[in-house]
């Protein structure tokens, strides 16, 4: 907790851009948000529902699916559902993060991955 206290939690770039459109569409996110010993990349609440938006890098997230799984796990038995991009230094675009999002808030579904470099719409 003393990294978001003190605002100095690790942050990438593509986790800053993601942050800064999660504001521009929601107006609301925390950016490296505690949850016991596990930091959110980024939190949003909508409708009373607490959203952890997860930025995977390629390259750093490569070979960790066990400790993501374990990770998501806790963070869902917290009460948080888990939004989880996987990109290589890219965001997604805006309307596939809303439309992955909207998939969280408006269905029992508590766990979504989206990757970058999938263009089309999520239905």
């Amino acid at each position: 907790q003393s990294f978001y206290y003190n605002d100095s939690g690790k942050c990438s770039k593509p986790q800053k851009q993601l942050y800064d459109l999660l504001i521009e569409i929601y107006g609301n996110c925390e950016l490296n948000f505690p949850c016991e010993y596990y930091s959110l990349d980024c939190y949003i609440e909508i409708n009373n529902i607490k959203i952890d938006i997860e930025y995977d890098g390629e390259y750093w997230h490569k070979d960790k699916s066990q400790k993501d799984y374990i990770r998501d796990k806790f963070v869902r038995s917290k009460g948080y559902k888990i939004l989880r991009i996987v990109g290589n230094r890219q965001i997604p675009i805006k309307e596939n993060l809303i439309n992955a999002i909207n998939i969280l808030v408006n269905t029992d579904n508590y766990f979504l991955k989206i990757y970058t470099d999938i263009i089309s719409d999520i239905k």
